[in-house]
């Protein structure tokens, strides 16, 4: 079935979107000249990727994965200079373009969603469980 006007103009806000800020470069032009602003702006600009997904009624774990490619460019991103270097090469707006124009055309997510779903949700738990499990085991040493 054909993309309705709507549909297709919103994608094609979305690829000037990812041209500008991944391939050319200007989300870690931004974080490296005023740190802080450059990140918000690209989650900002992000998050407005993420509604026309939304919008366009992709699956929800086609849209957990847009999110999760959000947060991980946000959260590296916030690192001084290391995170400006992570964006030059992570491309979170491209990726959500890649994820929004090949999962438009397909209604059902593919494996590869659900394996990156899963893994993020380990990489989550790990982040939180390890430094509790030292915790824990320091103050039992300690006491």
């Amino acid at each position: 079935m054909p993309a309705s006007p709507t549909a297709s103009r919103d994608i094609e806000r979305v690829r000037r979107i990812a041209s500008v800020m991944d391939r050319n470069y200007l989300d870690p032009i931004i974080g490296f000249i005023a740190p802080g602003v450059g990140d918000l702006l690209s989650s900002v600009l992000g998050l407005y990727i993420v509604m026309i997904g939304v919008r366009q009624n992709l699956p929800r774990v086609t849209i957990a994965r847009m999110l999760i490619n959000l947060g991980v460019d946000a959260s590296v991103g916030a690192i001084p200079i290391v995170g400006d270097l992570f964006d030059v090469g992570f491309k979170a707006h491209s990726r959500n373009l890649e994820l929004l124009e090949k999962r438009a055309a397909s209604e059902t997510p593919s494996a590869g969603d659900w394996l990156y779903i899963a893994a993020a949700l380990m990489a989550l738990f790990a982040t939180v469980a390890i430094p509790l499990y030292i915790c824990f085991r320091l103050l039992r040493w300690i006491f």
